[in-house]
């Protein structure tokens, strides 16, 4: 299998909550121990069952406000054991209603497969 420096995997909308909250200024490590706290008014399960991470503040906007991603810690865990084989050191998950559009590559040629290498 090939090597790559990273690998960029888009997981479906649909599995992926986006919340925007406040987010108190902290380390990172601080801020992994809060955020389930912070995400118990909005998911009516156990912040437990849940993978919680917070995306990087973005530019232009209050610093505390941030978008807070809600994943289901069991798919994750299934997901994580299918791309171990990757030989890869660093493995970036990318919810696909964060991608944008590029107006050029709209059209779509049907008869090119998907694969990511040949």
């Amino acid at each position: 299998m090939p090597y790559a420096d990273e690998v960029l995997a888009l997981l479906p909308t649909i599995d992926v909550r986006l919340i925007e909250a406040k987010v108190p200024l902290a380390n990172a490590k601080k801020l992994q121990q809060i955020l389930p706290n912070l995400i118990e008014e909005y998911v009516l399960t156990g912040a437990q069952s849940l993978a919680v991470q917070a995306l990087p503040p973005v530019p232009g906007r209050p610093a505390l406000q941030r978008v807070i991603a809600l994943i289901d810690r069991a798919w994750l865990t299934w997901l994580t054991k299918q791309l171990e084989g990757l030989l890869s050191p660093r493995v970036r998950l990318i919810p696909e209603c964060l991608l944008l559009n590029d107006s050029e590559s709209e059209v779509v040629n049907a008869a090119a497969p998907d694969v990511a290498y040949q």
